[in-house]
């Protein structure tokens, strides 16, 4: 049978030593059934001088045999407390954005009021045995901890979460190999902004680090302005492309539960920002991010309609990051161009697109626009007509890529 350790139980004991000794039972139990090959085991406490819940886990992870979820414990505990402790022994903070940081409990099929029941216990100085299981070991597994005095209640983890949780242990690897010595100095930070950020590899978090940008937060602040993105291109040496790319990923990151690969899913649909994402219809952007994913193969577990649904309403609903006026069809001149799509840029056309900028269509012009405006601040009708003229009278004809047409513009507006 499949290993996935999907489901959290979760068993409730009333003081560290009988929840311990329980967790070092169930272990040897595992160890002796040959059909139960359980996931992580792990103790849920609560730490009244730091003001958050801390995890211990029993036993070692073991990647090789599936248990990459051995995060999962930790996440349960930073989870319950905005993403502050994602991993045993490395701390992540809520400003982390995206990603890991952006899982709450309901991430872990959570209800609000099963939140509440755990954080109570745990708050009163009971102690939680959470262990990672799949569906046809939770009723054997339930049975064990009620023989060793818990109560226990299960929860279906859902996929996206998974793939967030791996995700997060894999760019924690990363910096480890990438950095060497310095990621002792640098991991927690690191491992935040990678999340957040996939356009941001561990050179460039070196680089930051070295130009005192040292925390999400400075990051973040940093990122949403155009000044604030000029200060960071003079600082680390990245060049301003690169410095976008991480400010749109910061952006679209604070949707909860995108991780790197749905980022990436939804950057390769067009999508680039909050604003991009707010303007789509569930049903059409569910349809859309199929078709990407079957040219391009970015995610293995392709987000549901519920889920997209979710990122939409967060999408209206959050406030704006990147300090820009927001471009509208209306501001452009309509009938200069072709209108093919009605949201976003043509799906058929996505890898095409990719690479290719065409002047004529109306969907692309406007996104590039929008990055345009989103890079420089500016924040008035006039400002994006501006853009627009220059696109159409100066940029030249063979300047034909996305990259080069972005540039091109970049270029043009810093000097003039």
């Amino acid at each position: 049978m499949a290993n996935k350790n999907d489901h959290l139980v979760v068993a409730y004991f009333p003081t560290f030593e009988v929840a311990e000794g329980a967790a070092k039972a169930l272990k040897e139990w595992d160890k002796a059934n040959k059909d139960i090959k359980l996931g992580a085991i792990g103790l849920l406490q609560w730490d009244s001088d730091f003001e958050k819940v801390v995890a211990k886990e029993i036993g070692e992870r073991d990647a090789k045999k599936g248990a990459l979820w051995g995060a999962g414990i930790g996440a349960a505990a930073g989870i319950l407390t905005a993403g502050i402790a994602l991993i045993p022994g490395l701390l992540i903070g809520a400003a982390a954005g995206g990603g890991a940081g952006a899982l709450n409990h309901k991430s872990l099929g959570m209800s609000d009021a099963d939140k509440d029941k755990l954080d109570e216990n745990l708050r009163n100085g009971g102690v939680a045995l959470a262990v990672m299981a799949d569906d046809f070991e939770v009723a054997a597994t339930e049975a064990e901890l009620a023989r060793l005095g818990g109560t226990s209640t299960t929860f279906d983890v859902p996929e996206e979460t998974a793939d967030i949780i791996v995700e997060t242990v894999e760019v924690q690897d990363e910096v480890e190999k990438t950095m060497g010595d310095r990621a002792i100095e640098v991991k927690e930070e690191a491992v935040a902004m990678m999340v957040a950020a996939p356009a941001l590899g561990a050179a460039s978090v070196v680089a930051l680090q070295d130009a005192e940008v040292s925390d999400m937060g400075e990051l973040q602040t940093k990122a949403a302005t155009a000044a604030g993105r000029a200060e960071l291109v003079k600082a680390t040496g990245m060049d301003r492309a690169a410095v976008d790319a991480i400010a749109y990923d910061l952006d679209l990151s604070r949707v909860r539960g995108v991780g790197r690969k749905s980022l990436a899913l939804l950057k390769a649909a067009g999508i680039e920002s909050v604003g991009d994402l707010a303007e789509y219809d569930p049903d059409e952007l569910a349809g859309l991010l199929v078709t990407v994913n079957e040219q391009e193969h970015i995610v293995e577990n392709m987000p549901s309609r519920d889920t997209i649904a979710g990122w939409v309403e967060q999408a209206r609903d959050l406030p704006p990051y990147l300090v820009a006026v927001k471009v509208l069809k209306e501001m452009m001149n309509v009938d200069d161009y072709e209108w093919h799509a009605q949201k976003g840029d043509d799906p058929t056309k996505t890898r095409k697109d990719a690479i290719m900028f065409n002047r004529k269509e109306g969907y692309e012009v406007k996104l590039m626009l929008q990055k345009i405006c989103d890079t420089f601040g500016f924040e008035t009708v006039d400002d994006v007509k501006r853009v627009e003229a220059v696109i159409a009278t100066e940029l030249p004809g063979n300047v034909r890529s996305q990259k080069n047409v972005y540039n091109w513009l970049v270029t043009y507006f810093e000097t003039h």
